[in-house]
């Protein structure tokens, strides 16, 4: 039976705050696409690994970390994460690589609610689920950007041999005068279930599109088990 309206709504966001306690990992595939990727992949790796990892944190309610690597070139990533506090919203956002023999750590604490990394971006949708037009503002490797989410429908479709119905909504920059405007653009697709469990993600920036496809789910003690990613352990060495 599927509950539907305002019942559904909230329904679905106490199973959701009842799971987020819980660690969880949501492990992917990634694949560099379009006539970008192509160029890209015949000097980097154009396929890969991919994560989502929410867990209890010290200062806040949890933090949730979106980290990109490949099997191709071992020690290297890329990696986005937030602490979220207990009203649901960033107290810190960071981001860290290490690509080439160079790292990097940015970071920002954060007092307004509409300000959002691409792994606490995630998280928002899957808690609210938003219903119509949602504005945030992006914050991306230390600056700024006026974003806007819209619901783009329901959709069915085939993930690592599943069916999974879901829900789609579209990430894109939003131009407001003086400010800077993100030329990238990502989908989300959430599955209607009690998690909302993203299963596809595709990002586009220029001539590059990157997909991440959910190949696994792992919850509670298991996640924590393997102990926690953080950015701490990053060195900068390109100031």
């Amino acid at each position: 039976m599927r509950c539907r309206g305002a019942a559904c709504a909230v329904v679905l966001a106490v199973a959701w705050c009842s799971a987020a306690g819980a660690a969880e990992e949501l492990e992917y595939g990634w694949k560099l696409k379009g006539f970008g990727g192509i160029l890209i992949g015949l000097f980097y790796p154009d396929s890969g690994e991919a994560l989502i990892r929410t867990e209890d944190g010290p200062g806040a309610s949890y933090t949730t970390v979106l980290e990109l690597t490949s099997r191709h070139r071992e020690g290297e990533f890329y990696r986005y994460g937030s602490e979220i506090g207990r009203r649901g919203t960033p107290v810190r956002v960071w981001s860290a690589y290490h690509f080439r023999g160079k790292s990097k750590m940015r970071e920002r604490q954060v007092d307004e609610e509409d300000v959002l990394d691409f792994a606490s971006t995630i998280h928002a949708l899957r808690r609210e689920r938003p219903a119509g037009e949602r504005r945030i503002r992006l914050w991306s490797d230390g600056r700024e950007y006026p974003l806007v989410v819209v619901p783009a429908g329901d959709e069915q479709i085939d993930c690592d041999g599943r069916a999974w119905t879901t829900r789609r909504y579209v990430v894109e920059g939003r131009r407001v005068e003086g400010e800077r405007f993100w030329k990238g653009r990502f989908q989300i697709w959430l599955a209607d279930d009690a998690e909302a469990t993203p299963v596809r993600i595709i990002g586009e920036k220029g001539l590059l599109t990157v997909r991440l496809d959910l190949a696994d789910v792992t919850r509670g003690d298991e996640v924590r088990a393997q102990g926690r990613i953080d950015a701490e352990s990053v060195v900068d060495s390109n100031p």
